[in-house]
């Protein structure tokens, strides 16, 4: 049964490839080469509308694309369309590579987006992201975590830019490696404060890793913008 239902995802990710993907060809051809040791060490993505998205060609680093372009799996266009004629702030904590927040931004054309995310290889690809889809104006990567204090704290970074990296919690591990370093976080009501609602906002956002809901997302009704959050930690 394992292997049927691997099967039907690898099936799953061929289709939606070609349907999402205007340079799908290549694609696939790379990542069927990784598996081989033999494909290119990055992948270019090109959507359907024309957004731009490059990342290591390893899966850590490719699924966040798939979630947001080929499986919508946050659900922008129906949480933006009430939002839609008004400007938005955007906090995206554990931004990874940036495909979120150039998703959200390139939907709401009147948001503007502060990342934070602290691998240095993936913020290198959240700028390169950034930049070739010309949202350097309103979005802005910070290396860094978000945290209740300022401070280090020590992070689990596979390189890679892979969605697995996270905090380390003692001895544990999110996959083996060897990659642990100390990495700077700010603090979290700053970071509101600067760049989103003066108070903590409501609502629901997914985080990964932990897999917790959080109240992050909501209105604050004195405010001429809407305030959003969405954490990755």
């Amino acid at each position: 049964m394992p292997d049927i239902e691997h099967a039907r995802y690898e099936l799953r990710r061929v289709v939606q490839t070609r349907r999402t993907f205007a340079n799908w060809p290549t694609l696939l051809r790379g990542m069927a080469g990784e598996r081989f040791g033999s494909g290119a060490d990055q992948l270019d993505f090109v959507t359907r509308s024309g957004i731009r998205m490059s990342c290591p060609n390893v899966p850590g680093a490719r699924l966040p694309i798939y979630e947001q372009f080929a499986d919508d799996s946050y659900r922008l266009r129906e949480f933006l369309a009430p939002l839609q004629g008004r400007p938005i702030q955007v906090l995206d904590v554990g931004a990874h590579i940036g495909s979120f927040s150039i998703n959200l931004a390139t939907l709401h054309p009147e948001s503007r987006i502060e990342c934070y995310e602290p691998s240095p290889q993936s913020v290198e690809y959240l700028q390169r992201n950034i930049d070739q889809n010309g949202l350097g104006a309103r979005i802005v990567a910070h290396e860094a975590a978000l945290a209740a204090t300022a401070g280090t704290a020590l992070f689990d970074d596979n390189d890679g830019a892979s969605v697995h990296n996270g905090l380390m919690q003692a001895d544990q591990r999110l996959v083996a490696g060897e990659d642990a370093r100390e990495q700077r976080h700010a603090r979290e009501d700053r970071a509101c404060a600067e760049h989103g609602p003066a108070r903590p906002p409501h609502g629901r956002s997914r985080m990964h890793g932990s897999r917790r809901h959080l109240p992050r997302l909501a209105q604050r009704p004195s405010a001429s913008a809407a305030p959003a959050a969405r954490t990755n930690p």
